[in-house]
């Protein structure tokens, strides 16, 4: 079984090997990470991502936005291999006047378990870790909520609109900043669940969704010897 953190960094290994695949160096961690940050405001299909990547490089971040983000077919090839690996979910097609659209989701287990297809996940206490599936599905709810709904429920213009009003700084830092990886989309969320616990009303004795999320990302820690956990 593998680590949804170690999926996301061998997306980067033609770049030390040689061999650019058969995506031809399009999907890297950089590339993988901003989409799964970009799907957890919720639903939506490769031309409308293009779409709203297009109108973000036509600020002032032209120079820092991948073109791999303004076309369309090369966002596909990525969210396929992504699907692949299970880092967003099956898609649903959606039949319409036009050619029939392919609408992605983050897949919630990203969330629930550093591991991708682990039933009990152990840390490194020795204790089992999973953050309860209940407990993202009404989180991402909330986060695609606040940020533009879902497009295949929405107008996307008014969708893409709220998404550039609430989001637009976020990309723009992930643009410029060289180290993206998979602790930088925990991060993400982290920040996000902060607000959300605020929100509602939890015992005291209930960890926050911020807590759970502050426990994964020690787990997947660079320092952190995956060969010896308990040495």
């Amino acid at each position: 079984m593998a680590y949804w953190h170690e999926i996301v960094k061998n997306y980067g290994a033609h770049d030390s090997d040689g061999s650019r695949g058969k995506d031809h160096g399009t999907i890297t961690p950089k590339t993988s990470v901003i989409l799964l940050i970009y799907l957890s405001f919720g639903t939506d299909y490769p031309s409308g991502i293009a779409d709203y990547f297009s109108e973000l490089r036509d600020g002032e971040i032209e120079m820092h936005c991948p073109r791999v983000f303004t076309n369309s077919n090369k966002i596909s090839s990525v969210l396929k291999q992504m699907n692949e690996d299970k880092l967003v979910t099956d898609p649903k097609i959606v039949k319409g006047r036009a050619a029939p659209r392919s609408y992605y989701t983050l897949n919630p287990q990203v969330l629930e378990s550093p591991m991708r297809d682990s039933i009990t996940y152990t840390n490194h206490f020795g204790s089992p870790f999973e953050i309860p599936p209940e407990t993202i599905e009404g989180f991402l709810k909330w986060l695609a909520l606040m940020n533009g709904g879902t497009t295949d429920k929405r107008g996307e213009k008014q969708v893409r609109q709220e998404r550039h009003e609430c989001a637009d700084e976020i990309f723009e830092g992930l643009f410029r900043s060289k180290e993206v990886d998979y602790a930088s989309f925990l991060d993400f969320i982290r920040d996000k669940a902060e607000r959300w616990d605020l929100s509602r009303k939890t015992s005291n004795q209930q960890s926050t969704l911020s807590d759970l999320i502050s426990g994964y990302i020690t787990e997947i820690d660079e320092g952190w010897d995956w060969e010896n956990p308990l040495d």
